[in-house]
């Protein structure tokens, strides 16, 4: 499982990190998830796990 911060990145120019509103995009279907970005993360995973689908792209 692997987090794809590249649009993030060039968006902020800096890693992804701290407390907001994430959005993540998980094949093809987006997803929005509020707490630190680490928890977020987690739950995005989690709904990639179920859905089979093996790299999570971290919205900007």
């Amino acid at each position: 499982m692997r987090a794809d911060t590249t649009l993030f990145q060039a968006s902020h120019g800096n890693q992804p990190r701290g407390w907001g509103r994430w959005g993540f995009q998980v094949g093809g279907e987006t997803y929005f998830f509020t707490a630190h970005y680490r928890e977020a993360k987690r739950q995005a995973f989690e709904v990639a796990r179920t859905r089979g689908v093996r790299v999570v792209e971290v919205l900007p």
